[in-house]
Formats: C-alpha cells, sequence, structure tokens
C-alpha cells in the first residue's frame, strides 16, 4: 500500500511544480535523504526529496472487523510523517526556498487525497489528510541526527490515515439457524 500511495502524492505535486515553473523535469524524488553509506543520492541534487522518515498507528479506530460468519483483525491504520527536503547545492539558497514554498503551498492548496480528487490514488484509499507537524529545535536535530545528514530547509508532513488490511479469516462463526428458549424443568 505504501508503495502506492506516495508516488502518486509525488506525482500530482511534481505535476503542480511543472505547471507553476514551467519545468520539464520532475523536481521532486522519492528517495532516501541519504544513502547507508552517508552520502546525498546523486539523483537527489536539485531536487525536493520526499522521504518517509516515520510512521505511528492510529490507535483511536481500533475496533475488531466481524462480517457475516467470519472474524478478522481490525485494519491497521497508519499515520506517515513525510519529509521534504529542499538539496539545491548547484544553485543559489533561494531557489531552495521557492520550491520549499511551492511545496507547502500544494498542500496547502490539496489537504485531503482521495481516489476522486487524485488520478492513480487506488480505490482502497479512503482518503488522506495531510498536515504540517511542527518541531521543536531539539526534536528537529533529532530528526536530522537520526537520519545523519546536515539540515537543509524541509518541512515535516503528516499524512493520516493509509489503511492496511489483509482480511485474513481468524475464525469462523457458525450462523445462527434458530432461535429458542431454553426449556425450564420443573422440581415436580
Amino acid at each position: 500500500m505504501l508503495q502506492h500511495v506516495l508516488p502518486v502524492i509525488v506525482e500530482e505535486l511534481n505535476n503542480f511544480l511543472k505547471r507553476r515553473f514551467q519545468e520539464r523535469e520532475a523536481k521532486v524524488i522519492l528517495s532516501d535523504l541519504v544513502k547507508q553509506d552517508g552520502s546525498v543520492p546523486a539523483a537527489g541534487a536539485n531536487k525536493i526529496i520526499c522521504s518517509l522518515v516515520n510512521m505511528e498507528q492510529e490507535r483511536t479506530s481500533l475496533s475488531f472487523g466481524q462480517q457475516n460468519s467470519v472474524k478478522t483483525n481490525p485494519p491497521v491504520n497508519l499515520n506517515l510523517y513525510v519529509l521534504f527536503a529542499a538539496y539545491f547545492p548547484e544553485t543559489v539558497y533561494e531557489e531552495s526556498l521557492k520550491f520549499l514554498s511551492s511545496v507547502i503551498g500544494f498542500f496547502q492548496g490539496k489537504q485531503v487525497f482521495t481516489p476522486q480528487n487524485t488520478p492513480g490514488l487506488s480505490a482502497s484509499v479512503q482518503k488522506i489528510a495531510v498536515e504540517i507537524t511542527n518541531l521543536t529545535f531539539h526534536e528537529q536535530s533529532n530528526l536530522w541526527a537520526t537520519l545523519g545528514a546536515k539540515y537543509i530547509p524541509s518541512v515535516l508532513l503528516k499524512m493520516r490515515m493509509i489503511t492496511i488490511t489483509e482480511d485474513m479469516i481468524l475464525e469462523e462463526i457458525p450462523e445462527i439457524t434458530e432461535v429458542g428458549t431454553p426449556k425450564v424443568h420443573s422440581g415436580s
């Protein structure tokens, strides 16, 4: 599911930026911010790098699913924390800020993604609501240290809720075939 949702949102954002700046090439890529060896991916230069940095289970909507005569586990509802980082080492700093401002503007203008308003989004996705996540300086420092990168202009967005379900049957519940009352035996 995750591998289908984020590329669709990145494509929507790229289309928006291409129209806004008359760009031919995609300016947003879905990638790790830093490779395992600590280097920045070459494909990420002069781009906005979109990277999943955390996810959490949404616990407020837990309920066991039971349909007809089968019992299943509830779906897993996830909130994704997605970082959009402007990495423009070959241009002036203002270029980073220009594209980052446009990324924020895109998500301000489109805060909810559904299969109806986002071509390519799976019909199994009900909706994804997007909001900016505010970090303190300490939290931001920890995030960048964890990523193994030096800070660059960025915005952290929370994408709420991605639902993952496999509908594996845990138990078959026999159907009720008749309704009756228990017989009461008298003591005589």
